[in-house]
């Protein structure tokens, strides 16, 4: 994923991701994160029109309380 750099703030934020991006990341079945999500345990994420976004940093943050 390419970086883009926010010069006004000097943050480095990452393109959003995308189900398929999430579900490929985790090597996992998309539509194993579709039932995660209705489930209520998925990434946190939000609607862009039709469909769900994932911030990197929350996808890493949700891996990193289950890795405990």
């Amino acid at each position: 994923m390419e970086r883009v750099v926010d010069t006004s703030t000097e943050q480095t934020h990452l393109p959003l991701m995308t189900t398929k991006d999430v579900a490929e990341y985790l090597n996992v079945p998309v539509g194993t994160l579709y039932k995660w999500r209705r489930d209520g345990v998925a990434p946190a994420s939000f609607r862009v029109g039709r469909g769900a976004r994932y911030r990197r940093e929350d996808v890493d943050a949700w891996l990193r309380e289950r890795a405990t």
